[in-house]
Formats: C-alpha cells, structure tokens, sequence
C-alpha cells in the first residue's frame, strides 16, 4: 500500500465584514417591516376618524340669571356665543366675526364686540359699526325649554336680514320673568 504523505488541505480565510446572509436577512426584515407599515395605515384608514365637537343644543340657565341691559361672556369659550338681555329681550349672538370667521371679544367699557384679526367692531345688538365685516353678527336659535330654562341652538343661526321668524332668535321680554 501506497502511503503518500498528503498535504494539508487549505483552509479559507474567515470571512470579515458583512456576509450576504447578513445583507439577504436584513433586505428580508426591512420589507417584511413596510409590508406591516402598510397594513396599520390601510387599517387606520378604514376607521372612522372621531371628531369631538361641543353639542349644538345647550342649556342657558334661566332667563332671571341674566342681568338687563348686560352681555354675558360665560359661554363664549365653551360654545363661542354671548348672551346679550336687552329692553326688547334676549338672545344670543355668535361669536364668529361674519368677516373671515375668527372669534370676537366683548369689549363692556367701549360696548363694543371687536374682532382681533381685522379690527371690525359690532354694537351689543351685533350690528356693524366698522371694519370690513360685511353683515351683522349671527343670532342663534333661543327658546324657553323644560322648567323655564334658556335652550339655545348654534345649528340655527341668522343675521335677521332673512329670517322671517324673529322669534326664533329673539325671547320677548313678555316671556322674561
């Protein structure tokens, strides 16, 4: 028998840096992470999205927490109205400057409503004195509801020039205890 001395068999250097193993995983987890990225959006997508918006319809008080002759400034940050009690009665005008929409303020030492955004200036019965507010203030649908409390309605709003239901927007003073 023939012995022949045999050489080492060589041995391949250690691979150093990234293998494609590496690379092919990595390649592989990234698509697999877009694909689940997808799915969530097309998944949020068809959910309804929820937007929280105060209730149209709310309570007032009654018509005896109104001083006459006085705006009252407690709903306009809740629900963006004043409520204004005058000799002819009460009712409530919209925050809502009928120029570009921003929010006015009650300004009681001028008796003026002004709007910060481009000074257009409304008397307290929310007709325009000056600016470039084209119509009145809006008034929002008042009337007396259960127990002889103030129910106002923001859905229903006019600046009077078409309403032809001004009770609708006006409690007389007769109603008024």
């Amino acid at each position: 028998m023939n012995v022949e001395a045999q050489a080492p068999l060589a041995v391949a250097p250690e691979p150093t840096g990234v293998s494609r193993r590496w690379v092919l995983r990595a390649a592989w987890g990234s698509l697999g992470a877009t694909g689940l990225l997808g799915l969530y959006a097309t998944g949020r997508f068809m959910l309804p999205t929820v937007l929280y918006e105060p209730p149209t319809r709310f309570v007032l008080g009654r018509p005896e927490d109104f001083r006459p002759d006085e705006v009252d400034a407690r709903f306009q940050r809740a629900y963006n109205v004043f409520v204004v009690r005058s000799g002819s009665g009460l009712y409530v005008l919209s925050g809502q400057c009928t120029h570009l929409g921003c929010t006015i303020n009650w300004f009681g030492a001028q008796q003026r409503f002004k709007c910060p955004c481009h000074g257009s200036n409304f008397d307290h019965e929310g007709h325009v004195v000056g600016g470039p507010a084209p119509a009145s203030l809006m008034r929002v649908a008042i009337e007396v509801g259960p127990e002889g409390r103030l129910v106002a309605d923001t859905a229903q709003r006019s600046n009077g020039a078409e309403s032809g239901r001004p009770g609708l927007y006006l409690v007389e003073a007769g109603a008024l205890r």
